[in-house]
C-alpha cells in the first residue's frame, strides 16, 4: 500500500489491483485512499471507487444476483454523490 502517498499513486496501486482482478483489494485501496487522512479531494479516485462498483453490479447482474446487484448500485451511487460533495 502506498503509505500516505500522492493521489496519483494511490490511483496507480487501485490500478494494479484492477489489472490483477482483485475487486476486493481494489476497492480497500481506494477506500483507505478517500479516507480522511489521505486523499478525500483527489476526484479520480471517487470516479474510480464508482466504475468498481459500477462493474461489480454488472457482475451481480450477469450472476442473477438481484440483491448483490442493488447492493452495489446503492455503492456506486454513494460514491458518486460523495465525490461531488468532496470535489464539487
Amino acid at each position: 500500500a502506498p503509505g500516505g502517498g500522492s493521489g496519483r499513486v494511490w490511483m496507480k496501486s487501485a490500478l494494479v489491483e484492477r489489472e490483477l482482478g482483485s475487486p476486493e483489494e481494489e476497492r480497500r485501496l481506494l477506500t483507505e485512499a478517500l479516507g480522511p487522512s489521505h486523499q478525500p479531494g483527489f476526484y479520480k479516485l471517487w470516479l474510480m471507487l464508482a466504475q468498481l462498483e459500477e462493474r461489480e453490479m454488472v457482475a451481480a447482474a450477469r450472476h442473477g444476483d438481484e440483491e448483490l446487484r442493488k447492493e452495489r448500485e446503492r455503492a456506486a451511487r454513494q460514491a458518486y454523490e460523495r465525490g461531488v460533495r468532496k470535489c464539487p
